[in-house]
């Protein structure tokens, strides 16, 4: 569930192009996504899913959106500063930084068998995103843009499988959406200049296809899996995020996967396999018996 919310994440990178080309802009684009989302998870959660959630469990879940929000938000700024090349690979370091939050709270080294998936997932973001291809700049100001990007989505992985994981999945998900929803509201007048629509068919249909796949599946995916898994394994399952990225830009925008991208894809998938070993041992002597 985990990998497949990282594959949803993904394919942002390619339908986000497509949707500014329809008349969306970055920050319009931002509000229909999290609006809609908040309306069909709510509509949702109060027609199949009635349990009544403590005051301390929805600030929790709250929480968790500001984090998820945060993620988005430098994400979309540090593409000002630096390229989308070097933002993915800051954002990437939300691997390590994942396993790193798992061993200072539990305060126990992680296994070594995570540590070499970390690694080996990190050097395949590198390489898929053809860093060793081209010329890169780099800026203060969008490295610590893209630094806060991967450290907000760590933690919102971490807290994800940690806060009032008894509420039902539905439940979870509508106020984590409902809180980047407040974000993205409360920070509206500071694009109120650029804030661009399209006409009403495409921003009804295009919104609710970035809803979808950017927030909507996406959350009810990690938000429903997170609790049953550790962190680390989390983080790096949804890692997913790159390939799906990268392999959905070359079908839908003609973009050409170079052979050390391939290589990239590769390492990264590898690694995510390498951390799930343990369990795929287990599955194949289960099947064995």
């Amino acid at each position: 569930m985990v990998f497949a919310g990282g594959v949803c994440y993904g394919s942002m990178l390619p339908l986000l192009p497509i949707a500014y080309s329809l008349g969306f802009n970055p920050a319009s684009s931002m509000l229909i996504q999290n609006l809609f989302a908040a309306i069909i998870l709510a509509l949702i959660s109060i027609i199949f899913v009635r349990k009544k959630i403590a005051l301390q469990q929805a600030l929790g879940l709250m929480g968790i959106g500001v984090f998820a929000y945060i993620m988005s938000a430098t994400y979309f700024f540090a593409l000002k500063y630096v390229s989308a090349t070097v933002t993915i690979i800051l954002m990437f370091q939300y691997v390590w930084m994942g396993i790193a939050i798992q061993a200072i709270v539990e305060r126990q080294r992680p296994r070594l068998i995570t540590l070499a998936s970390g690694a080996i997932v990190i050097f395949g973001t590198v390489l898929t995103t053809g860093v060793f291809e081209e010329e890169i700049s780099l800026n203060i100001i969008g490295v610590v843009l893209g630094l806060v990007s991967a450290l907000a989505y760590a933690i919102f992985l971490f807290l994800s499988g940690r806060v009032a994981t008894d509420v039902p999945t539905i439940n979870r998900t509508a106020i984590v959406a409902l809180a980047r929803l407040i974000l993205a509201i409360a920070l509206v007048p500071i694009f109120t200049d650029s804030l661009s629509m399209p006409p009403a068919p495409i921003l009804f249909g295009f919104g609710l296809l970035i809803a979808l796949g950017g927030i909507i599946v996406p959350l009810l995916l990690i938000q429903g899996a997170a609790p049953h898994l550790p962190n680390s394994v989390t983080t790096i399952m949804s890692t997913s995020e790159l390939p799906s990225a990268v392999i959905l830009a070359s079908l839908l925008l003609g973009e050409v996967i170079t052979p050390l991208a391939w290589l990239g894809i590769v390492l990264v998938l590898g690694g995510i396999v390498l951390s799930q070993a343990s369990e795929l041992i287990t599955l194949a002597k289960r099947i064995h018996k």
